[in-house]
């Protein structure tokens, strides 16, 4: 039986779409393969055997002629599951390349020959393992993972720096202290002739704060400044980033951990010189103020003292906003976030409006039996089916009349970094802007933060709604697909096929829809929703209580957004994210008691 291995599958969607023929073939053998694939005959073969009856009795169609293997880069698989229209089978069978252990990284090594001199092959392992180039012991020959991306580097930087000094292999010496500069040479080499941006971007969104790698999605990563499409494909070519696909968002991070040392010195060093570089700044701009405004007095000394006061209050007025304008462009906030930055300081207080929901009683999932009769078993636990029925309240509670919207979440972020917690950042503009569109990018821990923050500030205990309570008040006394009805109808909500003006373009203002029976504007579409709950596909009682904050294990969402289907709107509707994720479609809204 024939084997048909495709290597480098992914230069169908490079180098085949670079002019309009390659293109054209592209398509051509893209039919072929599918026709392949499905074991179908082609559309050439069917014309033959319609035109002559005695062909078909020189094929045997039961049998199926070859197996196929396609081999790409990781980063492409969202571009070949874009295929699976056209070829159903082709994600039955997918594998994944795996950490070598110690035997294969030693094969891998030793491919090099004569390259590496003897008894080198075992500390370059040992660099690519744990960042020592020492040999690993035989007790732990066992534990080895290697990365390839990461081994892959590392031998190429080794042989840069024979080929640098003329040597014939590479030798131990060319390892020694060598952990932390051939890291170093790679990170520089691979951001070299790129926008500032890209830099930041790596080093402020790639890695916490404490020196951990973390993930960022590449459709936000693109609305940084300076960053491109084409240089996050460089750094992906380049084996420094790797895309990795987590419930339909394509998101970005560090190759490995042993790059997140690099990076953080990288991001330290540039903050102390940018902030020395702010301070000489900021006494060149005090001293050229001070210049000039001793030129204004003596040019004054004849003007009357009135005249005098209003220059002062005209300085002091031109310091405010060129500290406002300082404070937005810090924290990557657009020019008219300057005036709500005036707002706070004049005593402006934005906090969520609280609406009391009364205790009950309801039935918890979707309600409809022919609706859930339609639905295939996998998409079932996503509509809460089976339901759980007679969740009760014995006392009310009170729910933020809307989302928390991005004028509330700055004011947080405003008072915190005034108590000290400069840590804490204005989270990403989403694409409708700020001030009362709802704010997005925020993760769990964050909209918990502020949760917390909210009842210290209205003395009660406030947090994230649990699965159960966000239902219930959703629903808003009704048993309906939708708490309207059981129809989408037009310009409801805010999603992809509501009807109204934004659909599936961006979000809207938190309290542009009507209201539903308990007083909650948006509860359907515009942006999801985080609750405290932990994922079930099966109600067990998790839906009804919040989940340990320190459990890393995915949370329900609740709502849909902007983007979302129709049926994703449905009250019953339900999804899992991970509590670290931020994204541009998710926000959040309180309960307290």
């Amino acid at each position: 039986l024939p084997l048909l291995v495709f290597d480098q599958f992914e230069e169908v969607f490079t180098l085949g779409q670079v002019d309009a023929a390659r293109r054209a073939t592209a398509r051509a053998f893209i039919d072929e393969l599918a026709d392949l694939v499905e074991n179908r005959p082609s559309e050439a073969l069917r014309a033959e055997l319609d035109a002559d009856p005695t062909r078909p009795e020189a094929f045997d169609f039961e049998r199926r002629g070859c197996k196929l293997l396609l081999s790409f880069r990781e980063d492409f698989l969202a571009e070949v599951e874009g295929l699976r229209g056209r070829m159903p089978s082709l994600m039955r069978n997918r594998f994944r390349l795996l950490p070598m252990d110690g035997e294969q990284a030693r094969a891998v090594v030793a491919s090099g020959g004569a390259l590496v001199a003897p008894g080198v092959a075992e500390r370059i392992i040992g660099l690519a393992w744990r960042n020592r180039a020492v040999a690993p012991t035989a007790e732990e020959a066992g534990r080895i993972e290697v990365d390839p991306a990461l081994l892959s580097v590392i031998c190429s930087e080794l042989n840069l720096r024979r080929i640098a000094q003329g040597a014939a292999a590479i030798e131990a010496g060319l390892l020694d202290s060598a952990e932390r500069e051939i890291l170093v040479d790679f990170y520089e080499r691979a951001l070299q002739g790129l926008h500032p941006g890209v830099r930041h971007f790596i080093e402020d969104e790639l890695i916490t704060a404490a020196g951990y790698r973390d993930s960022f999605a590449c459709d936000d990563a693109l609305a940084r400044p300076g960053v491109s499409a084409e240089a996050l494909d460089r750094l992906v070519a380049g084996r420094l980033l790797r895309v990795d696909e987590r419930f339909g968002v394509r998101r970005l991070e560090l190759t490995h951990d042993v790059l997140t040392r690099v990076v953080m010195d990288s991001r330290d060093q540039r903050r102390e010189r940018e902030a020395r570089e702010q301070a000489e700044r900021d006494r060149a701009q005090a001293l050229q103020e001070t210049q000039q405004a001793r030129q204004r007095l003596r040019k004054s000394r004849r003007l009357t003292v009135a005249v005098a006061a209003l220059a002062l209050v005209c300085i002091a007025l031109l310091g405010l906003v060129v500290d406002a304008y300082r404070w937005a462009s810090n924290n990557f906030l657009p020019p008219d976030s300057m005036l709500a930055l005036q707002r706070f300081r004049l005593g402006y207080a934005p906090l969520p409006k609280l609406v009391p929901i009364p205790a009950g009683r309801f039935d918890m999932g979707e309600q409809d039996l022919a609706y859930q009769n339609k639905l295939p078993p996998e998409s079932k636990p996503y509509f809460g089916v089976p339901g759980q029925p007679g969740v009760a309240w014995a006392t009310g509670f009170a729910m933020s009349r809307h989302e928390v919207s991005y004028a509330q979440f700055d004011y947080y972020v405003w008072r915190q970094h005034r108590a000290g917690q400069t840590t804490l950042r204005f989270p990403l503009t989403a694409r409708g802007g700020r001030e009362d569109q709802p704010v997005v990018n925020v993760s769990l821990a964050e909209a918990t933060a502020y949760a917390t923050w909210l009842g210290a500030q209205a003395q009660q205990r406030c947090r994230l709604p649990t699965e159960a309570e966000w239902e219930y008040s959703a629903r808003g006394g009704s048993r309906s697909a939708f708490w309207w009805g059981e129809q989408i109808g037009k310009n409801q909500a805010n999603c992809d096929g509501c009807g109204s003006d934004t659909d599936n373009e961006r979000a809207v203002a938190v309290d542009r829809f009507s209201a539903n029976g308990f007083g909650l504007h948006n509860t359907a579409g515009n942006v999801l929703e985080w609750t405290c709950s932990a994922w079930g596909a099966e109600f067990k009682g998790q839906e009804q209580r919040c989940a340990d904050p320190t459990d890393r294990a995915p949370r329900v969402v609740r709502g849909g957004s902007y983007q979302s289907y129709p049926d994703n709107l449905r009250t019953a509707s339900r999804s899992d994210v991970d509590p670290a994720f931020r994204r541009a479609g998710l926000g959040f809204r309180v309960v307290c008691q």
